[in-house]
């Protein structure tokens, strides 16, 4: 059974699927941390790269985004000769100063900003329309090719010049008419698109999707279930998803659903480096700037076969489990898993199909370069947004950023968690002693949500202030006002 578990209640959303009892992939959402992926904005190109056949692109944010020639539409949809039209400058088909809509496709990472698509794409649940291609595709995973070749056939008998279509897998047993609405509708956001595009004059965001929402949704189609423990959300999904086989359910429970589930520990896993498999086998994951390096280690591993066996077993189960932690964390970029040594090539090569095998699942396109002369396995792996990691964690103060802990936000938001779960009680306050950066990840650094907050509890929060970089809290005493304001006057006299 596969189903996903989702987190919605409280400002940090959440969501975890399960397939076959097993944690394979992992979601957060914080505010204020969102992935502009998917975003649409107005932008104006601010410089031309001829030797890069690309371009820089001022979209109203801090840092400008980088879009290619090939996917400029006015690139798309020339008709001239494909090769002739590949053999040409970037210049021939944009100027500087000139303004378009673009859609982000990769968030800025470092000191590299997002990456930019002129091809602007609207998803519904059965079709991926796509703003400024002819290109037309079907799903392969639909049961026939005559069933391909009718919905192709539909597709373009429907679309308008300059309109593009992927039909999804869901699109296989709808009708016409349901084909017909869900063109309807992309088309109307599309128009609204360029209704707000012909009314502003800089540059600046004209449409941000609701990744969360849309993240959830795009899992549907393959799932048996949905289990939400936020009430609004809840009616939102089931209202997407009525006319699909997957079950949506409410979860009533006022404790923290991850915790019903049982996988808050599995979400908490992803924060450490090692990640211990059975028989004392173990992975060490660290992620870098320039790569992701995974070493295995045999621990107290001894097989029951001659040494090579051996070590050949414990690295099939090193890289099953390997691919599953590349999309739990959604570690993106280049990979180098260092396995142990094998001498035998046919041993290797069992290695990289299990690898293969794994990855299949993986809704990100993976490409596995092979083995370097180092006996060390390269791969990589399409990156769209921040790794668990980059989201989190911030650099350790201490060692001056060699290390990593979680974020005053990670905190803050466990923190309202663990707020809204004691929400039930009869207590009419909670003493939090914590450091001044998670007091104001949680409140706001001028109160702002402390309200919210307070609401969401159903209780008065009474803060300590802690002044140090390192982020944590301690809830000290939940109970009534008189009890707490006793408890600090009382420390303060000793």
């Amino acid at each position: 059974m596969k189903k996903i578990i989702v987190n919605a209640k409280g400002r940090e959303k959440r969501f975890a699927m399960i397939e076959n009892n097993t944690v394979t992939k992992l979601e957060v959402h914080q505010p204020g941390h969102e992935s502009i992926a998917g975003n649409i904005y107005w932008g104006t190109v601010t410089k031309v790269l001829p030797g890069m056949d690309a371009a820089f692109v001022d979209i109203g944010g801090a840092k400008q985004g980088f879009l290619h020639r090939d996917q400029l539409p006015s690139y798309q949809l020339s008709e001239m000769d494909v090769k002739k039209k590949k053999s040409l400058p970037i210049g021939h088909f944009i100027r500087q100063g000139e303004k378009l809509i673009v859609q982000a496709v990769r968030d800025p990472e470092g000191a590299k900003g997002p990456k930019l698509t002129g091809i602007i794409e609207m998803t519904s649940d059965k079709m991926v329309a796509m703003f400024g291609t002819n290109y037309i595709g079907v799903s392969k995973k639909m049961s026939s090719l005559e069933t391909q070749k009718y919905w192709r056939e539909r597709a373009f008998s429907k679309k308008k010049p300059g309109e593009g279509f992927i039909i999804r897998t869901t699109m296989e047993k709808a009708s016409e008419d349901e084909f017909d609405a869900g063109l309807e509708e992309v088309r109307k956001r599309w128009e609204s698109v360029l209704s707000r595009a012909s009314s502003i004059n800089k540059p600046g965001l004209l449409l941000k999707m609701d990744k969360f929402r849309e993240a959830v949704l795009s899992q549907a189609a393959q799932l048996d279930a949905v289990i939400i423990d936020d009430f609004s959300f809840y009616q939102d999904i089931r209202k997407e998803l009525t006319d699909q086989a997957v079950e949506v359910h409410f979860e009533r429970g006022a404790e923290n659903i991850f915790s019903i589930f049982h996988i808050e520990t599995e979400a908490s896993s992803v924060f450490k480096q090692n990640v211990m498999l059975t028989d004392g086998i173990y992975l060490v994951i660290e992620e870098t700037e320039a790569c992701t390096v995974i070493d295995v280690n045999t621990g107290s591993f001894t097989g029951k076969s001659e040494k090579e066996a051996t070590l050949t077993q414990a690295n099939i189960i090193a890289a099953k489990e390997a691919a599953r932690q590349l999309r739990l964390r959604n570690i993106g970029g280049i990979i180098v898993i260092d396995f142990m040594n094998m001498q035998e090539e046919h041993n290797k090569r069992k290695v990289v199909q299990a690898l293969k095998e794994a990855l299949a699942a993986d809704e990100m396109p993976t490409h596995i370069a092979g083995f370097t002369g180092l006996g060390m396995l390269q791969l990589t792996r399409k990156k769209t947004s921040p790794s668990i990691h980059e989201k989190l964690m911030v650099p350790c103060p201490v060692c001056s950023g060699s290390g990593s802990i979680e974020s005053a936000e990670t905190l803050a938001f466990r923190l309202e968690r663990e707020l809204l779960e004691a929400r039930g009680n009869d207590s009419e306050a909670v003493w939090i002693e914590a450091a001044v950066n998670v007091i104001e990840a949680l409140a706001g650094s001028k109160n702002e949500h402390l309200e919210f907050v307070e609401g969401l509890a159903a209780k008065k929060l009474i803060f300590t202030k802690q002044d140090t970089s390192i982020p944590h809290y301690h809830i000290r005493h939940m109970g009534s006002l008189e009890e707490i304001q006793v408890r600090i006057k009382g420390e303060h006299n000793v």
